[in-house]
């Protein structure tokens, strides 16, 4: 299981790209451009506007950015965030989601970059609890507050 992270692109909002017929075409507040028809009755323009997102624009699915990040990784970030302190970074602690779900607009993108910058020169993380093997040294565990004292399988990419 992990977090999904997505960046819409912006063709359709900019003009760049046309859909295949005019009809009740929006955008969500997360940037999705969707069909705004019920699939009952509507099932050949439902499909014609599938095939169009597939690759209406340069960007498939009208996806400009995605990335996939492992559950235990960003609860690592967010103890390390706590632990250098959230008052060092108020945005993030709004911002970053608690499940699998939510929308970060972009105008606190520009902030989130910023405290993500003063986290990655300045913060003071303190210590990280871990099971190591002892022959080889290798991490094999991290400990993570989040998850109640339970170690679990800790995995660099």
């Amino acid at each position: 299981m992990g977090l999904g992270a997505n960046v819409m692109c912006r063709c359709f909002v900019e003009g760049k790209t046309q859909p295949p017929f005019s009809g009740p075409i929006k955008v969500g507040e997360d940037g999705v451009v969707y069909l705004d028809l019920p699939w009952e009755g509507n099932e050949e323009k439902h499909s014609l506007f599938n095939r169009w997102q597939e690759s209406g624009c340069e960007h498939q699915r009208m996806i400009y950015a995605s990335d996939a990040i492992n559950w235990s990784a960003y609860r690592s970030f967010q103890q390390a965030l706590a632990e250098a302190g959230w008052e060092q970074f108020p945005t993030l602690e709004v911002e970053l989601p608690q499940t699998n779900d939510g929308v970060t607009l972009s105008s606190a993108a520009v902030q989130m970059l910023a405290e993500l910058a003063l986290f990655s020169e300045q913060a003071e993380l303190g210590q990280v609890t871990a099971l190591v093997d002892s022959d080889t040294s290798e991490e094999l565990h991290h400990y993570i507050a989040a998850y109640g004292g339970e170690f679990h399988l800790w995995t660099r990419r």
